[in-house]
């Protein structure tokens, strides 16, 4: 799930232009991850981070991100990422 919060946020596969099996395999012997300051607002990329820890008995439970996303609500937080214009013909905004 950290993987999406971090595409999501990011605009790109993390990792796009390298072969998925060498991801897999580094990832789960070298814990390789991307750069979770990417996503440029603390308070998710502290989320993120404890998402995708190794030790799968410090990752939060699906309740425990929900919670966490509540508080981290961006009409709360100033220093959240302003919506921006899509381009797109939706009309919908993304951050």
């Amino acid at each position: 799930m950290a993987m999406n919060f971090w595409y999501i946020f990011c605009g790109t596969r993390p990792f796009d232009s390298t072969d998925p099996r060498l991801i897999a395999t580094l990832a789960s012997t070298r814990g390789l991850r991307p750069d979770a300051r990417a996503v440029a607002w603390p308070p998710l990329e502290s989320l993120i981070e404890q998402m995708w820890s190794h030790d799968r008995e410090l990752r939060p439970a699906a309740p425990e991100i929900l919670r966490r996303l509540a508080e981290i609500n961006p009409d709360r937080d100033a220093r959240a990422p302003r919506p921006i214009a899509c381009t797109a013909s939706c009309q919908c905004a993304i951050m």
